[in-house]
């Protein structure tokens, strides 16, 4: 098979390959649907579960442990329930977090940039990030 595609020119291997392509890009596509979290299917608790592993390690252990204890026993309940990669909810969470702040929206698109942005705002202020929490998620 290899060695008739040798023999054809750029335009005839496109128009072999293509369905190929096509057919592959349809299947990631449903495959990480499969694998990610619902917006729609979420509550509040559980999109504060997902702000929380959006940030770094140490921060959302501090908030976790400044929390009361009914609030992060209801915090790791909703953790739970959650299956899948968080990817794709991640940009609309952070926009949750930044609209409760009294924002427009979320300062940017890119979530990894977010999320640099809020472990190095908070790093030293985790009270002050609690409180936003508890008003955009709980």
């Amino acid at each position: 098979m290899f060695n008739a595609l040798d023999h054809l020119n750029g335009l005839q291997l496109i128009a072999v390959l293509s369905p190929i392509v096509i057919i592959m890009t349809f299947i990631k596509k449903r495959e990480e649907k499969a694998d990610s979290i619902a917006l729609e299917d979420m509550n509040s608790l559980q999109k504060g579960w997902v702000f929380l592993s959006l940030l770094a390690p140490g921060l959302a252990a501090r908030i976790l442990n400044m929390m009361t204890g009914e609030e992060r026993e209801r915090m790791l309940k909703a953790g739970e329930g959650l299956k899948g990669s968080p990817h794709r909810v991640a940009y609309p969470v952070l926009e949750t977090f930044f609209k409760a702040e009294n924002q427009k929206g979320a300062p940017s698109k890119d979530t990894e940039e977010l999320c640099r942005y809020l472990n190095l705002k908070y790093e030293d202020q985790p009270a002050s990030l609690l409180a936003k929490v508890r008003k955009a998620y709980l």
